[in-house]
């Protein structure tokens, strides 16, 4: 079992973050821009693979060994009630 962990945004991440998302983590915090000041990240697991979560709803994850970027607006809504 992996335990997460949560760090701030623009804070280097701890030890825990797997080195394959580190790239796309600094890209979205980029991205972010003061937009993100005040927030965290938040680091879990699924099936092995690592999720970080961003408190605005930006996730970097890993998707057939490539890090990607999801914004919460890019995200697929089509289970929308």
């Amino acid at each position: 079992m992996k335990l997460g962990t949560r760090w701030g945004f623009g804070d280097a991440p701890p030890a825990a973050v797997p080195e394959t998302i580190r790239p796309a983590i600094a890209e979205a915090e980029v991205a972010a821009g003061s937009g993100g000041t005040g927030t965290s990240w938040t680091l879990t697991w699924l099936e092995g693979r690592p999720i970080a979560t961003l408190d605005d709803g930006t996730v970097v994850t890993i998707e057939a060994g490539i890090a990607r970027i999801v914004h919460e607006a890019d995200g697929d809504d089509s289970d929308a009630w």
